[in-house]
């Protein structure tokens, strides 16, 4: 496979890194992108690309909204051409790589108020991903998710190494506010509003793997760390999560099967570690966990079944 450098610079333009899609013609390849700093708008991904980035490298999304999203004509297909607002982006993609120690800066600060309609892909599949290794500060204030729709589930999703900076100020009442499934809007971020919480919002989601995950909030926040709604076959592991007095449960899982939650260690005064809902919550186990920070280990439902629940192995909760 072929080996292209990223070591030109043409200043806000997507073919920037352009250089991918050579090596995807040739069957796939890598692309290395070079200590600096690559202003850039939409780079649209192919099949069979890995793309380091190299330490000292700055992939920066330009402030100008008309470098994003383009039409770009589908590779291999005739005719057809889509459109997607993001510095990375692409359609019906297989085996592709983003990784090394560059920086990532989409200047979100200028969009927090967007303008005007944006392109909508087609409802497709999102399945075995990779996120491993990341910093990431400044997160929205909305809080993350990963999330699906009825019948297009997420599947075989892994968060590994993962650190993420909030503001905070969530409250009690955003944790409990229902969240609609808004297909209309699919998949825009912010469409739900304010998350129930402050970390991560996952629903409708197969295989997911969430491993040495560090929240962090700059003030208080009274809402669940993560929420798994309809999410089944999952691992929480080795979560590191603030909890804010008088705060909702630090886990919150609805309709959740077959769930596993390990080495996970509540800060001290955690009211509720973990609450359970939903009818068809079942197989949630909890084990090798230190829960002595937890005043109450598991708040259950009256829906739940009490055969949901099995734990062992663990440092008692006070």
């Amino acid at each position: 496979m072929p080996h292209w450098y990223a070591d030109y610079s043409l200043p806000v333009r997507p073919r920037n890194l352009s250089r991918q899609g050579w090596c995807a013609r040739d069957g796939g390849g890598t692309v290395y992108v070079a200590p600096g700093t690559w202003l850039t708008g939409t780079v649209y991904l192919e099949d069979h690309i890995t793309m380091p980035l190299a330490p000292g490298c700055t992939v920066l999304g330009t402030t100008d909204k008309r470098q994003y999203g383009p039409p770009r004509p589908s590779l291999g297909a005739k005719g057809e051409q889509y459109s997607t607002w993001a510095i990375f982006a692409g359609k019906d993609l297989q085996h592709i790589a983003i990784c090394g120690r560059g920086t990532i800066d989409g200047q979100g600060a200028h969009f927090k108020y967007k303008d005007g309609a944006r392109p909508k892909p087609n409802i497709g599949t999102f399945r075995n991903v990779v996120v491993s290794h990341i910093v990431a500060t400044d997160c929205s204030a909305v809080g993350c998710s990963i999330t699906g729709l009825p019948g297009h589930r997420i599947e075989n999703v892994t968060l590994d190494h993962i650190s993420l900076a909030f503001d905070g100020g969530g409250t009690k009442e955003d944790a409990s506010r229902a969240i609609g499934e808004k297909p209309g809007s699919y998949p825009e971020s912010t469409m739900f509003g304010t998350l129930g919480a402050c970390g991560l919002f996952c629903r409708h989601v197969e295989g997911l793997v969430l491993h040495n995950v560090r929240l962090h909030t700059s003030e208080p926040d009274h809402r669940h760390a993560m929420v798994l709604d309809d999410v089944q076959e999952a691992v929480i592991d080795s979560l590191d999560a603030p909890f804010a007095e008088g705060g909702a449960a630090m886990l919150k899982l609805t309709d959740a099967r077959r769930v596993a939650i390990r080495n996970c260690r509540p800060p001290a005064d955690t009211k509720v570690f973990l609450t359970l809902h939903g009818a068809q919550t079942g197989t949630i186990s909890v084990y090798d966990n230190d829960l002595g920070g937890a005043e109450t280990v598991c708040d259950r439902a009256r829906d739940v079944p009490e055969s949901a629940l099995a734990m062992w192995s663990n440092l008692a909760g006070r």
